[in-house]
Order: structure tokens, then sequence, then C-alpha cells
């Protein structure tokens, strides 16, 4: 029998390192972290130059931590298999199938990181399906994203250039320019940079008859 009367408590604070670790430890914290690193660097392969390459790093980083060595390696693998088919779909022209390949291993892998034994690790097993629940619907729900971003891409692979579409268009001037100039027009809406040998007026009607990169070669219409 202890004798605690009279005990003397002393308290101890966590300094900042191992607040950061009480933090990321967490499983649901340390798998969010790991979803946030896969979309980053995702993002940053994609646009490079906008430090999204560097956060996912960070973040994947902090998630290893957080996870330890207790992670299923098995999905682990899936999950970054994932990433990187559809960052190759991104950088290839192609249909989708690397793309899709990704997200069904990202959503099986989603359903494999946690420990398949709760009693294991001596968690409750409503805290588990919580976690498995929450985790996977994260992972759904960045699936869907992806398959929102293929579909665009594989749109925008499929159509057809305007180019011979838009040749005889009329557009509006915003401000008048020197001969071969480049100034901005209105074209559908949208501001274009355009540029005429004669020069622009902006009280002038003026039509395209062709395109030099993201610039309108337009001729002046001459009114009777």
């Amino acid at each position: 029998k202890m004798n605690t009367k009279n005990a003397i408590v002393t308290e101890y604070n966590f300094r900042l390192r191992e607040s950061i670790l009480n933090i990321i430890s967490d499983p649901t914290i340390s798998s969010i972290l790991f979803l946030i690193g896969i979309i980053a660097l995702i993002y940053g392969f994609s646009a490079p130059g906008h430090g999204g390459e560097i956060l996912g790093a960070i973040a994947l980083i902090l998630a290893l931590i957080g996870m330890g060595f207790d992670i299923n390696i098995a999905a682990l693998i899936m999950m970054l298999g994932g990433a990187i088919l559809f960052v190759y779909e991104l950088m290839t022209p192609g249909f989708g199938l690397f793309g899709f390949s990704g997200i069904i291993l990202l959503i099986l892998g989603s359903l494999f990181i946690a420990p398949l034994s709760p009693e294991k690790w001596a968690v409750p097993s409503e805290w588990y399906m919580t976690f498995t629940y929450t985790f996977l619907s994260i992972a759904i729900l960045l699936s869907l994203f992806f398959i929102f971003i293929l579909m665009k891409i594989i749109q925008i692979r499929r159509k057809k250039p305007i180019i011979g579409d838009i040749i005889g268009d009329l557009v509006t001037p915003i401000s008048n320019a020197s001969p071969n100039e480049l100034t901005f027009v209105i074209y559908k809406g949208e501001y274009w940079q355009a540029k005429c040998k004669n020069g622009i007026k902006k009280d002038k009607k003026y039509k395209i008859i062709g395109k030099d990169g993201p610039i309108l070669i337009l001729e002046e219409i001459n009114e009777i």
C-alpha cells in the first residue's frame, strides 16, 4: 500500500516538441496530414513554382512521424502508388486509365491504413470504426475531386482546336494601339491579347484573321 499523504506533486508540462508530437500522433490527424501531403504533391508537380512540393513533403514527413512504425506498409504503398499514377496521368496525354487506377489505389489504401486488430493496440472498437469511416470518407471525397479533374482533362484533350472556328469573328477593342502593338480586346466575354498591322482604335470594328499563340491577329472592318 502506497502512502501518498503529504506527497509533493510535481507537474510537468509538454515542451513545444512534445506538444507537436502529441498532436500529430493522433491517428486521425496524421492520416489527414498524409492526405494533405498527397494533394499538395500532386498540385506541386502539376503546377511547379507555387511551393506545393514543399508543403506536400512537410505534411508527409509529419504524417509519417505521427504514424510511427505501426503503419500498414501495404496500404501506404498503395496510396503513394495511387498518387504517382495520378501525377503521371496529369503529365502525359492519355484517356484517364492511369488516373482512375490511382483513384482505386487511394481508396483501397484508405481501407487498410488503419490497424486491422484494434484490440491489439488497446483502442475501443467504437473509436476504430469512427477513425476508419472518417478516413474512408475523406478518401472518397478526394477521389471524387480527382475524378472531376480527370473528366475536365479528358474533355480538354479531346476538344478540337478552335482556331478555324474563330476566324472571321468580331472583337471589341478596349483601348487604342499602334501598329503591331499588343492591346486587349473582348471576345466572347473574355479578355484576349490582340494586334493589328494598321493599329487598333477603340471606336472601330475588327475581325479575327489569325492567331499567333495566345495573341489574336485582327483586321479592321471597313464600313461602307
